[in-house]
């Protein structure tokens, strides 16, 4: 309250770009192949042998594809096929 007026302050933050926004969408369940580390993120691309994840918080983490879980692996050769044929 400033000089008996109600103040409300309007932050607005600027949309993802449609990319990140995308990455949102497809937020799922990563684990390990020992189950011992489990994220929340999106599959951003394959290079090499490692896999680019970017989690809720928007950090980038690299992953060796082999440290992944069978089923994530599979997800992961699913997405870059998918990837590959749109191009």
């Amino acid at each position: 309250v400033y000089g008996g007026i109600s103040v409300v302050k309007i932050v607005e933050f600027p949309p993802l770009p449609k990319h990140r926004a995308q990455l949102a969408i497809d937020l799922r369940r990563w684990n390990d192949n020992r189950g011992a580390f489990i994220t929340e993120a999106a599959f951003d691309g394959l290079s090499g042998d490692e896999v680019t994840l970017v989690e809720r918080s928007g950090e980038s983490i690299q992953v060796p594809v082999r440290d992944l879980s069978i089923i994530d692996q599979r997800y992961v050769r699913k997405q870059n096929i998918e990837r590959n044929r749109g191009r």
